[in-house]
């Protein structure tokens, strides 16, 4: 049995034992008063009553202490998990990148060797036109948001994703800290990247749009999709739903978390083969 659950279920026992105690305790008072019934010692009675309620309630109350530390312990291990695996995949694309420049360099050099320019130039050409498509222009005031936001975009190029990033703005000033942002945008690319992966190659996009209202800081990541229905919405932020299997769900929920923790909000919406995150963030 889960932990958690196992100390809920104590809680609740004690409360219910709490409650017909001091209800047993209210109605022997009652008789008490009435002379319908007199124990040998009423105050000896009512003592034992009282410090049996007393004792139920410490213990009530330490355990739940114990569980709110285990809920947030379990919360930091999670962001912990999905912080790994931000930076594994960073470093996995690192090492990708790398690779491929090593194998263009390989072939560079051969095509050189047996000086065939024509399909040197060729392959150059061609080169020239994928290292520009993986490098957007990523500027949005803060150094760690734009290496972020560099590697997920050039992840999603290489799965033949379409993406658009527009930045009206700089968040420099931003309240929330890099840290807890980066999380919010990795997971919801994360989460854009694998819906579409999951349409035909001609209809992926993902679209990043970060601009400011006289209020607000917004950020706005769309994906292509299935239309998803309103009892889906209405649950994505749930802890535990997940549309994708079992052993999930746990991502939007920390997000709506994080947002929440840093005076934030966050929406959702399914419209025109789409969905759009949009999530907002008081200047003030």
């Amino acid at each position: 049995m889960n932990i958690k659950h196992f100390s809920l279920r104590i809680i609740v026992i004690f409360n219910v034992i709490s409650i017909f105690l001091l209800t047993l305790f209210i109605i022997n008072s009652f008789l008490a008063s009435n002379q319908m019934f007199q124990p040998i010692d009423i105050r000896l009675f009512n003592f034992i009553f009282g410090l049996f309620i007393i004792l139920l309630n410490i213990l009530g109350i330490f355990i739940m202490r114990e569980l709110f530390k285990r809920i947030k312990q379990d919360y930091i291990y999670r962001l912990k998990q999905i912080e790994l695996i931000n930076m594994r995949e960073m470093n996995d694309l690192v090492r990708e990148q790398r690779h491929d420049l090593l194998n263009h360099m390989q072939i560079i050099y051969g095509l050189l060797k047996l000086k065939k320019y024509d399909r040197l130039e060729e392959y150059l050409l061609e080169f020239s036109k994928e290292t520009e498509k993986l490098k957007p222009l990523v500027n949005t005031g803060v150094p760690e948001v734009d290496i972020l936001l560099q590697f997920k975009i050039n992840k999603a190029l290489r799965l033949n994703i379409d993406v658009d990033l527009t930045i009206k703005c700089k968040i420099d000033n931003i309240k929330i800290n890099p840290f807890d942002l980066n999380k919010i945008l990795s997971n919801l690319l994360d989460n854009a990247i694998d819906a579409t992966l999951e349409l035909q190659e001609d209809k992926r996009f993902i679209g990043i749009n970060i601009f400011q209202t006289p209020m607000d800081y917004v950020f706005t990541i769309e994906n292509s999709s299935k239309l998803l229905e309103k009892r889906t919405l209405n649950r994505i932020f749930e802890k535990n739903f997940s549309t994708k299997g079992t052993s999930r769900g746990m991502g939007l929920y920390i997000v709506k978390k994080i947002i929440e923790k840093n005076n934030g909000e966050i929406t959702v919406d399914s419209v025109n083969d789409k969905v759009v995150f949009t999530v907002i963030f008081p200047k003030n």
